[in-house]
């Protein structure tokens, strides 16, 4: 009786492969990520701009974030 039990429950451990899904889902997610950022993600961020001497660039990206209502 516990012998079957024991088999039965290696047999089902052996056949469960959820846990798959809950290992590659994450990675499947950053992948994502990583693809979107990669793709549309074309420009350097503010601060990089100002760090290396390109002010010209950072007020171009300034102006496509900020809206000249909330200028004060």
């Amino acid at each position: 009786m516990k012998d079957e039990k024991n088999m039965k429950a290696k047999q089902e451990n052996i056949d469960d492969s959820f846990w798959r899904l809950i290992y590659i889902f994450p990675v499947f997610i950053n992948c994502l990520m990583l693809f979107c950022f990669l793709c549309f993600i074309k420009e350097d961020s503010i601060m990089f701009n100002l760090s290396e001497g390109k002010e010209v660039e950072a007020l171009v990206l300034i102006d496509k974030v900020y809206n000249a209502s909330e200028d004060r």
